[in-house]
């Protein structure tokens, strides 16, 4: 229930089902009537702001709400950089720019680089520690960031309108694993050419 009243509408908590279970994973009615009421809701764009191009995700997630199996909502990872970090916070000098917004599964060091270098790595491979991860597309970002986190994490419709309008809607990168292993704080990071 309060996790309910936190996002103004009813939710629950389940274990994960198993990927054979398809109608758990089924998309259900939207919350609005009209679909592109809901859409624009679910990204936060305003009237004049383009929604996401959807064809980057998988066909799954138009039928279902996360690939059956998962709890994710297109891809298993997203990782950024710390240049990405870095060149929001100057682009947004009044705004909070934490990590927190962002939630990225890896935020790779990325030292004086100056912009979004995640962007230029899709389609390339990274390997991080033991781990190979294929760089699959940019993350279009939703109304998530501009959520109030902690009262020091205030809410924020800026870094979204930031988002969308500067930075072509996108902030990291969706990966999928093509090797997995271990990946611990320090490892060396090698962008395939």
């Amino acid at each position: 229930t309060r996790l309910s009243d936190a996002v103004g509408r009813k939710i629950s908590l389940e274990s994960l089902h198993p990927a054979e279970d398809l109608e758990h994973f089924r998309r259900g009615p939207g919350y609005l009537d009209d679909l592109m009421d809901e859409l624009r809701d679910m990204f936060g764009r305003t009237e004049d702001e383009p929604l996401p191009d959807f064809s980057m995700f998988p066909p799954e997630v138009i039928e279902f709400e996360s690939p059956p199996g998962t709890y994710y909502d297109a891809y298993p990872l997203m990782l950024m950089s710390t240049s990405a970090m870095r060149s929001m916070a100057e682009a947004l000098p009044d705004s909070n720019i934490d990590i927190l917004r962002f939630r990225p599964s890896l935020l790779l060091d990325t030292g004086d680089v100056q912009g979004h270098p995640e962007l230029d790595w899709i389609g390339r491979r990274i390997t991080v520690g033991e781990v190979e991860l294929d760089v699959v597309g940019p993350c279009p970002r939703c109304v998530m960031v501009t959520r109030m986190i902690t009262e020091d994490l205030p809410q924020d419709r800026t870094i979204l309108r930031h988002i969308v309008r500067d930075l072509d809607q996108n902030v990291g990168v969706y990966v999928t694993v093509a090797r997995p292993g271990r990946i611990a704080t320090g490892d060396p990071v090698t962008v395939e050419s």
